[in-house]
């Protein structure tokens, strides 16, 4: 049994997955803005999106849309917005 269920653990790993994002794709993910490939938006670890719709001028309407409320009084941490750029309004 053991045996057996290795042997699948080991197929699983070594099967390619449909989802899987290109080297090609991360390489060059620049070229396709409105995707974010990786969690800080491609190799270049910058977390910044060239997209434009949300600017000084209209900045000033976003809405709240969502808020997870933690069921704990833990202490919470996140990664800082270490790279803020101040804007002219």
């Amino acid at each position: 049994m053991k045996r057996a269920f290795a042997a699948v653990v080991w197929l699983i790993g070594w099967m390619p997955l449909g989802s899987q994002v290109s080297y090609d794709r991360l390489l060059h993910a620049d070229r396709e803005p409105q995707n974010w490939l990786t969690y800080a938006g491609g190799y270049r670890s910058w977390r910044y999106s060239a997209l434009d719709q949300i600017r000084a001028g209209n900045a000033g309407n976003l809405e709240l849309k969502w808020v997870y409320q933690l069921d704990s009084m833990d202490k919470f941490e996140a990664t800082p917005c270490s790279q803020i750029i101040p804007t002219r309004g």
